[in-house]
């Protein structure tokens, strides 16, 4: 772990068929499709169709994160919503299902997929709007971290803690991670966007804010974790360390609820003694 890192209960013995690189989730079952043609609905019932729960509406942001978006911007990001479920239904794999108006398969294509607003502020504890970082929704979320302590964790005096999201927006989030075992973020990162006809530029890796966000607020919404599977989840978000300036690699660890913080010099590696792969969560931009 990383100076001072969470240490976390170790993990007990797991069957070997638990131990495979992509441990998948179970999925939910399918909802019959409408009767009327996809292309006819809204953005909106499109997402609800081929999401289901996995779609977390604006206003269900509203609720965990505890105030009333002002109307304007309510109709502002409500309208980049519509736009991304748009473009996604218009790549190459999705559009020929929309075309059959197959909805079941779309519910299969997007089974591993989560729609979700990343929002810049939050309500603290007293119901103040303050910015969205990792203090902050720390201080919202309690539940999701280990308990305080006398002396500071080693992540409470970086930069990153207290940096909050620069820009709203919506995304989709893959809750199956890529495996770094054998290859790199970035050739991950790029198959990823290949399998979805996407340049690489499309495919993006969290930083430890967003990577936090996306755990809390799909878990709040849907009412169990999404992404706390047996990984190291490794961020785009680094910090330089002590007098050598080494640069370090911030990454998470999710058991059943808690997230916990590490940081370490290149990507973590596979241990018997406890059986997280390395991984990304990544998550897709469209043109």
């Amino acid at each position: 772990g990383g100076p001072g890192g969470i240490t976390a209960e170790p993990l007990s013995e797991q069957q070997a068929d638990e131990d495979r690189p992509a441990p998948r989730r179970r999925r939910r079952p399918l909802m019959e499709g409408p009767n009327l043609s996809l292309v006819d609905l809204t953005p909106y019932d499109q997402a609800r169709w081929i999401f289901m729960d996995r779609f977390v509406a604006l206003e269900q942001h509203e609720e965990i994160l505890g105030y009333a978006l002002p109307e304007e911007e309510f109709a502002t990001y409500q309208e980049q919503m519509n736009r991304l479920v748009r473009n996604l239904l218009l790549l190459p794999g999705p559009i020929e299902l929309v075309e059959s108006n197959d909805i079941e398969g779309l519910q299969k294509m997007f089974a591993t997929s989560l729609l979700i607003f990343r929002n810049p502020s939050l309500a603290d504890p007293d119901g103040n709007v303050v910015p969205c970082s990792i203090a902050s929704l720390r201080d919202r979320f309690p539940d999701y971290f280990y308990k305080p302590r006398k002396k500071p964790y080693w992540f409470e005096s970086q930069a990153f803690f207290t940096h909050s999201i620069e820009e709203p927006r919506w995304v989709l989030c893959e809750t199956e991670f890529l495996n770094l075992t054998l290859r790199s973020p970035n050739r991950r990162l790029a198959g990823f966007a290949k399998g979805w006809g996407l340049p690489g530029e499309y495919a993006l890796q969290k930083t430890v804010l967003e990577d936090i966000y996306d755990r809390i607020v799909s878990a709040e919404a849907i009412g169990e974790p999404m992404f706390a599977a047996k990984c190291n989840a490794c961020t785009a978000t680094q910090y330089v360390h002590g007098r050598a300036r080494l640069r370090k690699m911030v990454y998470t660890v999710q058991r059943s609820r808690k997230i916990a913080l590490y940081g370490k010099n290149g990507i973590p590696h596979w241990k018997a003694s406890r059986r997280l792969w390395p991984g990304i969560y990544p998550t897709l931009d469209t043109p």
